[in-house]
């Protein structure tokens, strides 16, 4: 129910570049959801780095294909660019420092894998 409000309230006030910031699934994943008026939302979930962990990699209608983590792991997020030509680059590493994947948003708010 909480989930539903906040996400009409995005859509009716029109607000853009919406990409949420969580944790505490005990596995890390990029999210994209596609609102009714077409506008995507992110989500981008890192945990854990030190707790357990659990696979909790299927049955997410809106997980982005290859993003799903279910081993430790950590995070950076960098913004960079202009302030009118912004780019948000999101990148997953293992507990060993490698990473496993990269992705970045445009200011057109587009998704691309980068590794």
């Amino acid at each position: 129910e909480e989930k539903a409000e906040i996400l009409d309230f995005i859509e009716k006030n029109d607000i853009q570049g919406v990409i949420f910031l969580t944790g505490d699934k005990h596995s890390s994943e990029l999210d994209s959801l596609t609102l009714k008026n077409g506008q995507e939302i992110y989500d981008f979930t890192v945990s854990p780095f030190t707790s357990g962990v659990y696979n909790n990699c299927s049955g997410n209608d809106n997980l982005v294909p290859n993003t799903c983590f279910p081993e430790r792991n950590f995070a950076t997020i960098k913004v960079s660019g202009e302030r009118t030509n912004r780019t948000l680059d999101l990148k997953l590493f293992n507990t060993e420092g490698e990473l496993i994947w990269n992705y970045k948003i445009d200011t057109e708010y587009k998704l691309t894998k980068l590794k």
